[in-house]
């Protein structure tokens, strides 16, 4: 499940704790949590084990063995989970893709996930963005394919311009262009503050702009 919290509060945790409860959710990447490195405390989700944390914060289930942390960089981290290779990925809209925010090229099988802030029409956006060129440049000439629904809807609502978009992305590696099988789903809203979290049931968010949560499953690959 990838997610962005802005700002993990003790209620947020206990929210992340339900939603993957009922979605058998075994890995989190969730990202600005804005929660100093030192404050261990306050990154726990019940469940969960902390795998890394550098800008953002990865976890996976407390009866998983077979995980570790494999590095990080300026714009994500990878963890591997027996033979998964995940990547959690984050650029801020103000930076471009290039020398500094490079992305990964991970073993097959791997997904990188995250909030790639790169605006082109494949994802719900009107106008591609120069920047989102070298992202797919990236992706064709590295066998990566993107997991994207158009009949799902966005993964971020903007309240200024009455709409959804999608900024945060999925893509999985490809063997001889046969991508890794998988599927991708948009969840419920996520609240941004303790005072819109009502009850299971979820309510509308009040705030100008609201975050939902993605989920990402991962098949068993049956490519040579």
């Amino acid at each position: 499940m990838q997610l962005n919290v802005e700002g993990l509060s003790a209620d947020k945790r206990e929210v992340i704790s339900s939603i993957t409860e009922r979605q058998k959710i075994d890995v989190i990447c969730s990202e600005e949590t804005h929660v100093d490195v030192d404050k261990t405390n306050r990154f726990s989700i019940a469940g969960f084990d902390l795998l890394a944390y550098s800008l953002h914060a990865k976890y996976v289930r407390d009866n998983i063995s077979d995980a570790h942390h494999v590095g990080s960089s300026v714009c994500y981290d990878v963890i591997r989970i027996g033979s998964y290779h995940v990547a959690k990925i984050y650029k801020p809209p103000s930076e471009n893709w290039g020398t500094t925010n490079t992305l990964p090229v991970l073993p097959h099988p791997s997904l990188l996930v995250g909030d790639f802030n790169s605006h082109h029409p494949d994802w719900r956006y009107q106008e591609p963005e120069e920047d989102c060129e070298m992202l797919q440049d990236w992706a064709s000439g590295n066998d990566y394919h993107l997991i994207y629904d158009s009949n799902q809807r966005g993964t971020f609502h903007s309240a200024r311009w009455k709409r959804d978009y999608s900024p945060d992305l999925c893509w999985v590696s490809s063997v001889n262009g046969r991508p890794q099988p998988a599927s991708c789903t948009v969840l419920e809203d996520f609240p941004q503050s303790a005072s819109t979290i009502c009850d299971p049931c979820w309510s509308p968010l009040t705030s100008h702009e609201r975050h939902q949560q993605t989920s990402t499953e991962f098949q068993e690959s049956r490519l040579p």
